[in-house]
């Protein structure tokens, strides 16, 4: 096998993360492809049967080593893991929330965006320089990282946040065989 044929992609079951998986496959990558939606997972894997899938949900942090640990065990070949989940809210914090939903919605949106990411390098990152061969880590960023709008009060720093992190931990690992690189697509109409 040459360098970066089996990718796990998590956050796959929808946009850019399920156009990734389909792309890659056609070019004759092993595709491992999680999300937390098994309908989804369920119909990629009916439409490529090729395609490994596994079910988490990677803003459940006690879940989260587990999964990645059977993931590894399973596929030990991985050298490319594409972090690409990611939870989008619209919300202002002039509005009143009488059950207060903003509580439970910030931490979903901090731990899914930027949480689960830096776990997710810790859990991996050992794995990676065992193999001593080269490895990626590529994480899905956004512009509104460098612009933020008013909009999305949390998304934006949750994702200017993550681009800081692949940044330093770029420098940390640049003697190493692990590559970091963050994505910043345009604008993408996803859901």
């Amino acid at each position: 096998m040459s360098v970066h044929d089996t990718v796990l992609i998590i956050g796959a079951t929808s946009g850019i993360g399920l156009a990734l998986a389909k792309h890659l496959h056609t070019l004759g990558k092993t595709i491992i492809a999680t999300g937390r939606r098994q309908e989804r997972l369920l119909s990629l894997s009916t439409s490529h049967p090729s395609i490994h899938t596994s079910c988490f949900d990677n803003s459940d942090l006690t879940t989260l080593p587990s999964g990645l640990d059977a993931i590894f065990k399973q596929h030990p070949d991985i050298d490319t893991v594409i972090v690409n989940a990611g939870v989008q809210n619209m919300f202002s914090f002039l509005d009143p929330d009488p059950e207060d939903h903003r509580l439970e919605q910030i931490s979903k949106e901090v731990t899914t965006n930027l949480t689960a990411p830096m776990i997710i390098a810790q859990h991996l990152i050992p794995f990676f320089i065992k193999k001593q061969s080269p490895c990626s880590l590529i994480v899905v960023s956004s512009g509104f990282a460098f612009i933020p709008v008013p909009y999305f009060p949390i998304y934006c720093p949750t994702k200017a946040a993550l681009h800081s992190f692949c940044i330093a931990l770029r420098a940390q690992l640049s003697s190493t065989n692990t590559k970091i690189v963050e994505v910043v697509p345009p604008y993408v109409d996803t859901e």
